[in-house]
């Protein structure tokens, strides 16, 4: 299968379609940095199926599609096509029918990908697995992007490693082993789940079991309850009512006390009010006091503050006048010295001017200053060349010396390079000697391996065991927990009988019915035969008590069975039980007829016939017969109990023993598990061993080849080397010596001349240049004292107008100063009458103010009186509300018991009574009735959390217990088979890397000798003794340098060496086309040389196409042919090609 061609269209910056031929040989791309050269690259990785938008350069999948230039809108869509030559049909079976492919990959903006060959649409998956097939694809190896040589130089052996495992094609190994580890780990986690989850499913179908017993209790207790409540709250409606009726009838007397005393307290709060009517006059009277008081005392701090102000106006201008006097004194000294110094300047003007430049001083110093100069320059230019002359000699010796040198150095070279190439045969050949133990390591590999096979078995075998030891433990732990719950539920219905029948006791006598036995079924025909006769004791001193009574001798009726031969217990009973006959349910009623007084017949199901007439059927209440049951129950339970408590603890101790013998099982199960590891890890170290003998034996064979190449190779070279030494010592001989005793001297004389000559020029230069300079001091002092002598006069005379501003200003100021002096004497007339003034208002308020107190005084006498009054008033109503608040508390807590009543109860309060039924005893008060159902509540709560569902939830429960133990026997045998699988995929990982490792050590090996010329390298694993989790290291000795890590080469010995490498894991697995984008840029022109070399070896070996995007000169002169991409309308790529090869035949053929 090859690759033909490659179809863009809309893909990033080739808008237009463009077509990019594959053909035989080299290809090479060319343009300028950002035209759109690696675009090809991206497109070929796209078509065949890359999935990564950061591996396309882009944030999203969508930024492939073009977006838009300058001159160019956006398009919607982009199509890449590859078409591939089937004509060897290695196709896919479904496309093998064609000789030609067409696979294409189209993308719309905003709908994602679409993958067709030869115009159907497939998967994604399938185009990978055609190249996958083919040996490329996206993440091929042969499709080396930029800067991936600095990425693998720089990386670490544990990454570097990923280059072996794609070689190798286990890198879906590794996905695959994650994914089965992942599964393992969460299998394992859900065992662990799902045994804590089976526990606690068991715990609760025990306590199920439980509950179903406790609801039927508590069904009994909540009728009882239901009843009492119906009692009590009867209780309570009556008690409400009464009070109802009391606090009415309070209410009534407050009313009428509450309305005379307020008729009290308004009489007193009249004559109050009387007595304030005449304050307002007296308020109005002291408040027009104090405003005048007010009035005047503003008046007066108005008078102060314009004698301050008046005082301070006069200050002020005293102070301006001081302030003028300065200023006239400071511009009349500014005014004189003024006059100083512009009689100053212009004596220094006059002497400046008087003084003159001599003219022809200056001509003679230019004159002298040109012939000096010209002196210099001719001698100095005799003595350069003199120098130049001398310098050509010594240059040409030393040129031959060093040409003589280098050819040494060389032969030198090649001798050491001979002798280090003899060295390194005779060492290969000593480690050839130490690897005669090959045969021993396989022998330790099929060793390991038997042992491994066997402790496999074992593990097998153990695994086993211990799901027979946990089938085992949970069969008798089922066995055990029904025993220990039909021991605890016997024991809690024990326990249950007796606290109920203890809890029935009450009084200080026990009733007769403790001292008689019934046979079972016959309780409620006991129980109906003597009611509540039996609650009464057998003593003679209880209250009520059986007394006795001669046996009547009076027969049944024919058919009735008498009572006492079922049921057994103190004389005292003898005369009413033989007189109870014991007959069948439907015979009952004819054979009632035929009995005599104090006669009466039952039946085993509770029918009453009575001689008097009564009758009562099966529904009849029979409280007694409870408990006759409960204590014939209580009775039959004992036996069973024990029996229960024996099975159980059997039961009990065969569970311990088969929970022992899952404990060793899994200990031995633990134990050969722990050594399997051990074992795995023993093949592969001896694997590792044997394979690292191999890739030893296979290395020094291949160093032994190379190093003999290299010593025929450098053995030419010192031949040649000698040949050159020869002829630089011959040339040297015949060049004369490069400097002499003449040319020292010459070159001396020279120097003397042209130093004379420079200092003469100096001398005149510098004597001009001082003439000069003082000319042009004298100009610009000229200058300056015009401008000084300007600002001078300016100056005074804005000096004098200043002084002339200032004394009008002055004047003005007195004038001022005379006014404000005066104003005193006025102020002082308007504050004597200001004082005079609020002395007046002063005294007019103090009056009325001491005439309103005593008004003040008289109200509040008053009002106190009437204060009391209402006070008094107050508190009956106060009690009048509370006697209110409390009628309506008992009105709305008797409201709250009646609707309580309907809420719960369902019926009138007047209708209670009738729902009494259940009771025996109905209390009259409402104390005893609460205390009773106090009791029957504890007695209910005692029975704890009630599930009324129980039943049900414990059948749902066991369910689930059948359910998830079949679950958990399958999560084993997955977790068995996961584990199988993961070390299958190890074993099957480690033997495809270790071969890929040794086929591309070999060829790097081979690669780096070729682009070297020389030297040696090989790959190792390091860092771990298993290859999946080892790194891949690199070492290389170019010649001259010893063998190191690659980290320690320089720049282009790293980048060679890395070509090597992707090389080396290229030849492993040739794939049909491979693309180097920029790779030679870190290399000279001598490795490029090389390296386009290694690129012509590599096309000669392989049918692959090969496809170098380059900037070098020398690698485009090696191609066959180029395609140039441009880029003259920005942001859009264009193809142009040439073929090389045909225009060298054309020429040749001209």
């Amino acid at each position: 299968m090859q690759f033909t061609a490659l179809k863009l269209a809309g893909f990033k910056s080739f808008i237009d379609p463009a077509e990019f031929r594959i053909e035989p040989g080299l290809t090479g791309v060319v343009g300028p940095n950002g035209c759109g050269k690696s675009n090809i690259l991206e497109s070929l990785r796209w078509v065949m199926g890359a999935n990564s938008a950061k591996a396309m350069r882009a944030g999203a999948m969508d930024e492939v599609i073009f977006s838009g230039s300058t001159g160019r809108p956006a398009r919607n869509h982009a199509e890449v096509v590859l078409v591939v030559d089937n004509a060897d049909r290695t196709a896919p079976a479904r496309f093998n029918d064609c000789d030609v492919l067409e696979v294409s990959r189209r993308i719309s903006r905003g709908a994602g990908s679409t993958y067709r060959i030869n115009g159907t649409e497939v998967r994604a998956r399938d185009v990978q697995l055609l190249f996958a097939d083919a040996s490329s694809g996206a993440n091929s190896p042969a499709l080396v992007r930029q800067g991936q040589i600095s990425e693998l130089i720089a990386a670490k052996p544990q990454n570097r490693r990923r280059v072996l495992e794609e070689a190798a094609g286990i890198s879906g190994l590794h996905n695959r082993r994650h994914e089965a580890e992942l599964r393992l780990r969460a299998a394992e986690n859900n065992l662990s789940r799902l045994d804590d989850i089976f526990g606690e499913i068991e715990a609760q179908h025990a306590q199920l079991k439980r509950q179903v017993r406790a609801a039927t209790r508590y069904r009994n207790l909540s009728a009882q309850i239901r009843a009492l409540e119906a009692v009590a709250a009867h209780l309570r409606w009556s008690t409400a009512k009464t009070q109802v009726e009391t606090l009415q009838e309070e209410l009534r007397s407050i009313t009428g006390m509450t309305g005379e005393l307020s008729s009290a307290a308004s009489a007193a709060r009249t004559a109050a009010e009387q007595s304030a009517d005449g304050l307002d006059a007296l308020r109005q009277e002291e408040a027009i006091a104090a405003a005048l008081v007010a009035r005047t005392s503003a008046a007066v701090e108005a008078v102060e503050r314009d004698a301050r102000e008046a005082q301070s106006h006069i200050d002020r201008l005293q102070a301006r006048l001081e302030e003028l006097g300065r200023d006239r004194a400071h511009e009349e000294t500014l005014i004189e010295d003024g006059k100083s110094a512009i009689i100053r300047l212009e004596e220094e003007e006059r002497s400046l001017q008087s003084a003159g430049v001599d003219e022809d001083a200056v001509d003679a110093l230019t004159r002298r200053r040109d012939e000096t100069n010209a002196v210099r320059e001719k001698s100095e230019a005799s003595l350069s060349q003199i120098r130049v002359e001398r310098a050509g000699r010594v240059a040409e010796r030393r040129a031959a010396e060093q040409a003589c040198t280098q050819a040494k150095a060389q032969h030198n070279r090649a001798e050491e390079e001979v002798s280090r190439a003899k060295a390194m045969l005779a060492a290969l050949s000593q480690e050839a000697e130490k690897l005669a133990g090959h045969d021993a390591a396989k022998d330790a590999v099929q060793k390991a391996e038997s042992a491994l096979d066997q402790a496999r078995q074992h593990l097998g075998e153990t695994e086993k065991k211990r799901q027979n030891a946990e089938n085992e433990e949970r069969t008798s732990r089922e066995r055990f927990d029904d025993a220990r719950r039909e021991d605890a539920a016997l024991q809690a219905e024990t326990d249950g009988l007796a606290k109920a029948l203890q809890g029935q006791e009450s009084g200080d006598w026990a009733s007769i019915s403790e001292k008689i036995t019934v046979k079972p079924g016959f309780e409620r025909a006991l129980a109906v035969a003597l009611g509540d006769d039996l609650q009464a004791s057998d003593k003679a001193n209880a209250p009520l008590h059986w007394h006795g009574a001669p046996v009547p001798d009076i027969p049944l009726p024919d058919g009735a069975k008498c009572l006492l031969d079922t049921v057994s217990g103190p004389d005292v009973l003898s005369a009413r039980l033989s007189q109870t006959g014991l007959v069948e349910a439907d015979k009952g009623e004819a054979l009632a007829k035929e009995l005599k007084p104090g006669q009466r017949l039952v039946s085993k199901q509770g029918h009453l016939w009575r001689w008097d007439g009564l009758r009562a059927s099966e529904t009849a209440p029979a409280p007694e017969a409870q408990r006759l049951e409960q204590r014939n129950r209580l009775a039959a339970l004992a036996p069973l109990c024990t029996k229960a408590s024996a099975t159980s603890e059997q039961t009990r101790a065969d569970w311990l023993q088969a929970k022992t013998q899952v404990s060793e099982a899994r200990a031995d199960e633990k134990a050969a598990r722990k050594a399997l590891p051990e074992l795995e890890q023993a093949l592969r170290l001896v694997s590792a061993q044997l394979g690292e003998l191999e890739r030893q034996k296979s290395a020094q064979s291949a160093r032994a080849q190379a190093q003999e190449e290299a010593l025929i190779r450098w053995q030419s070279a010192l031949k040649d080397a000698q040949e050159t030494v020869d002829q630089a010592e011959a040339e040297l001989a015949a060049l004369p010596e490069g400097d002499t005793q003449d040319d020292a001297e010459q070159i001396a004389r020279a120097e003397r001349t042209a130093e004379e000559a420079r200092a003469e020029a100096a001398d005149a230069d510098g004597a001009l240049r001082a003439l000069v300079r003082e000319a042009e001091v004298r100009a610009a002092r000229l200058n300056a004292i015009a401008q000084e002598l300007a600002q001078w006069r300016v100056r005074t005379t804005k000096a004098t107008t200043r002084i002339e501003a200032l004394g009008t200003r002055e004047a003005t100021c007195k004038e001022d100063l005379e006014k404000a002096i005066a104003a005193p004497d006025k102020i002082q007339d308007r504050r004597t009458k200001a004082f005079t003034a609020a002395q007046v208002a002063e005294q007019r308020r103090t009056k009325a103010a001491d005439t309103l107190i005593e008004a003040e005084t008289k109200r509040r006498s008053a009002e106190s009186t009437a204060r009391e009054a209402e006070q008094e008033a107050a508190k009956l109503r106060e009690t009048r509300a509370g006697g209110e608040a409390r009628l309506q508390s008992a009105e709305e807590r008797l409201a709250e018991i009646v609707a309580h009543i309907h809420e719960t109860l369902r019926c009138a309060p007047e209708d209670l009574i009738n729902q009494t039924e259940a009771l025996n005893d109905v209390p009259t008060d409402t104390q005893s009735a609460e205390q009773k159902l106090e009791a029957l509540r504890r007695h209910r709560d005692g029975i704890g959390p009630v599930n009324l569902r129980a039943a049900e939830e414990a059948e749902e429960a066991e369910e689930r217990l059948k359910a998830m133990s079949t679950d958990r026997d399958d999560l084993m045998a997955a977790i068995t088979k996961l584990r199988r699988g993961i070390e299958s995929l190890n074993a099957e990982g480690r033997t495809r890397l270790l071969a890929a490792f040794d086929e591309i050590n070999g060829h790097f090996q081979s690669l780096f000798l070729t682009l070297f010329g020389g030297g040696q390298a090989e790959l190792r694993l390091t860092e771990s003794e298993d290859p999946l989790d080892a790194g891949l290291e690199i070492y290389a000795s170019p010649p001259g340098k010893k063998l190191d890590t690659m980290s320690l080469l320089s720049g282009g010995e790293q980048s060679l060496t890395a070509v090597a490498l992707i090389f080396a894991v290229f030849l492993s697995n040739p794939a049909p086309v491979c693309v180097l984008d920029e790779v030679e840029a870190p290399l000279d022109d001598a490795n490029v040389d090389r390296f386009c070399t290694m690129l012509e070896e590599m096309r000669r070996r392989t049918n692959t196409r090969f496809v170098i995007i380059t900037h070098n000169p020398v690698t485009m002169s090696r191609v066959d042919r180029l395609y140039g991409v441009t880029m003259a309308e920005r942001g859009v790529s264009q193809l142009v090609s040439v073929d090389l090869q045909r225009a060298e035949t054309l020429a040749a053929a001209q």
